[in-house]
């Protein structure tokens, strides 16, 4: 109860914070939407199960650097954008029948949104993140997997717990955790690409850089934390050593590619 309490408190930009730009009940930001606005209909959707639903919309926020997994990572790209680039497009946030939270993180898009998207939930749920103290009550998905609904129906009606609601939107994206890295690592290029093709169309280059390097950071993160949550690997490749597959999640997540800094501006 105390942390939907402290989500609620969240200020949005009609009452003067920049870094959200609504937080409020879900009907309420539904009816400020155009009819062309292409959530409309999912977020109607989701109002049918529960019209006490709310929403943080475009919420921006930082990392904590200092976190010991952050600097594992060693994408120190990150540490070059301004504050607030980490941008959680939708958090839909509620309670069940029980008075116990649930959330979504929700990105627009395909399957590189769901990758994405994952990368959010860590950044969201890390140590004095906002989510840290519900973050066996979320999950995160994309709005166009097929089984979003059916997701958010075992959250927060059937009271599944968010691990498995989780693994099952999983199993439509990756197969196992090597097939995870492969999919990482496509959505890396896809992010290349898209940076080398419209980096030199548009008038402000930091609005195509600033979110590539946010990107690929969530990227690192996702492979560093699956790597460490890996016990067969663990247990098999490296021996029961915990020192070891700290190493391996440590070159796993410098294997992610990406553009350099410095060379994205030059362009």
């Amino acid at each position: 109860m105390e942390s939907f309490v402290t989500l609620t408190q969240i200020l949005d930009q009609r009452k003067g914070n920049p870094n959200c730009e609504f937080n409020g009940f879900l009907e309420d930001y539904v009816a400020s939407l155009d009819e062309n606005h292409p959530q409309l209909n999912l977020f109607k959707t989701i109002l049918e199960k529960d019209c006490d639903f709310r929403i943080l919309v475009n919420y921006r926020f930082n990392i904590n650097h200092s976190l010991i997994s952050n600097q594992i990572i060693r994408y120190k790209d990150v540490q070059k954008i301004p504050e607030y680039q980490f941008v959680c497009p939708y958090f839909v946030y509620g309670q069940n029948d029980n008075k116990e939270f649930c959330g979504l993180i929700l990105l627009q898009g395909q399957e590189d949104a769901y990758i994405l998207a994952k990368g959010y939930y860590l950044a969201l749920t890390e140590q004095g993140s906002i989510l840290e103290n519900v973050k066996n009550q979320c999950v995160s998905c994309n709005t166009e997997h097929p089984n979003l609904f059916k997701a958010m129906d075992k959250l927060h009606t059937e009271q599944l717990k968010a691990g498995a609601v989780q693994r099952m939107l999983d199993s439509d994206i990756f197969r196992n955790y090597n097939h995870l890295l492969e999919v990482i690592q496509t959505v890396s290029v896809n992010i290349q690409n898209k940076v080398k093709e419209t980096v030199k169309t548009v008038k402000n280059k930091e609005t195509v850089i600033f979110p590539a390097v946010v990107s690929w950071f969530l990227l690192k993160k996702m492979v560093y934390v699956h790597t460490m949550m890996n016990r067969n690997l663990l247990l098999q490749d490296c021996e029961g050593d915990v020192r070891k597959q700290r190493h391996l999640a440590k070159l796993n997540a410098d294997h992610v590619q990406f553009l350099m800094y410095s060379e994205m501006w030059r362009m």
